[in-house]
């Protein structure tokens, strides 16, 4: 039943806290609050895995969701410091969906969209009892419009939406139809009245999609362009020496085996990777290099002019100074254009750091320079003291 499903969001909201030793995080509320019932009510939050993207959309669904009362669990938060924080709290139907949940094993790709069909109005055949839904309906989207028609405005939150795009990189043809199914529910004007708020999470930045179009209505928080919101993503640099004291951790022990990325000259570290070393989780010490290892050693290789330089600067100097982001950039994982293409995937990935505040770019770890250095060609070097100025990558 629904309750029990917010009443589970309310418990994991509640573990993840005490998890975390009490790191709030709530005011990423208020961000995404400035998204509901607006023109850029659809927001795509790409990050790192283990940045806590999950742990907020659980948030979120306890914050928006009309069946159980929270004010009581976010008047003790920091938000509540905000001005009418409570405005949108408890207002919408929420239908929070996993995309992992509709994968069948064995399969190549071909049962997934008709398995997400069939078990979406399962779910929302318990949930929304007075909706008139139809499992024959003919498009997916029809399902939310029943919903709406009986009970109103709807919160869609969908985490891991790229999920697709990670198990069957190889099936355009599941991969065009996911897309023409979200561009038809998120584009189309006649769709468009049924949510208050779209909020898919993912590890895949926007830019590099093959099928970016479909997707350019969405309001995008991403490494290299999550700032204002970025305190309300992973942990700042207070939370961390805060957790370490508490834990009787080394602050230095954080900065050796975590990623840190920096925005606006404030560093910011991921939840997932604090954990594991506070926990002292098997594999802690090169949990950052494990993250990004596949994605190193496919880039390393890569034939793009410039790119090696690159990583060779950052591997002997350990950073650039330039205003990267005055670059103007589109790219797709498929066809990496030039250097600034691959450098921005690698800042929205995880692999780089940049900081436009400082003007600065870098390796988001020591353990990924030292990885870097070794697996680059030995007998490479720079030929020019400063091959960065301007706002260039091109040799």
């Amino acid at each position: 039943m629904l309750k029990t499903v917010y009443f589970d969001a309310h418990h994991r909201h509640k573990w993840q806290c005490f998890r975390i030793r009490l790191v709030d995080k709530s005011k990423i509320v208020n961000y995404i609050n400035t998204h509901v019932l607006t023109c850029n009510k659809c927001v795509l939050l790409s990050m790192p895995h283990g940045f806590g993207k999950t742990t907020v959309t659980y948030t979120l669904a306890v914050y928006y969701q009309n069946k159980v009362d929270t004010k009581e669990i976010f008047s003790k938060l920091k938000i509540s410091t905000i001005p009418n924080f409570d405005e949108y709290l408890n207002k919408f139907n929420v239908i929070h969906i996993d995309m992992e949940d509709y994968i069948v094993d064995g399969d190549d790709g071909s049962l997934y969209l008709e398995n997400f069909r069939k078990k979406l109005y399962e779910q929302l055949k318990i949930e929304y009892p007075e909706a008139e839904l139809d499992l024959n309906e003919a498009h997916i989207c029809d399902l939310f419009r029943s919903v709406y028609c009986s009970y109103g405005n709807i919160v869609l939150l969908m985490d891991n939406w790229d999920t697709i795009l990670k198990l069957y990189p190889n099936n355009k043809e599941l991969e065009d139809d996911y897309f023409h199914l979200l561009g038809y529910m998120f584009k189309c004007s006649q769709n468009s009245i049924i949510f208050a708020l779209v909020y898919l999470t993912g590890d895949f930045p926007q830019k590099a999609l093959r099928q970016q179009t479909l997707l350019n209505n969405f309001w995008q928080y991403r490494m290299s362009g999550a700032y204002p919101a970025v305190d309300g993503f992973g942990f700042n640099e207070n939370d961390v020496k805060e957790l370490c004291e508490k834990s009787h951790i080394d602050f230095k022990e954080i900065e050796d085996y975590c990623n840190i990325y920096s925005f606006r000259e404030e560093r910011h570290f991921s939840p997932t990777q604090i954990l594991k070393v506070i926990q002292r989780a098997p594999g802690y010490q090169t949990q950052a290099l494990k993250d990004h290892q596949k994605i190193i050693d496919k880039f390393i290789n890569l034939d793009i002019k410039g790119l090696k330089y690159t990583f060779k600067w950052l591997v002997d100097n350990g950073e650039i100074r330039t205003d990267f982001l005055k670059v103007i950039t589109k790219y797709t994982i498929s066809s990496l254009q030039d250097c600034e293409d691959a450098v921005f995937y690698l800042i929205d990935v995880g692999v780089l750091s940049y900081d436009d505040g400082a003007w600065k770019l870098c390796f988001s770890s020591p353990q990924i320079r030292v990885y870097v250095s070794q697996h680059l060609d030995p007998n490479y070097v720079l030929k020019c003291k400063d091959p960065f100025g301007g706002f260039s990558f091109y040799f």
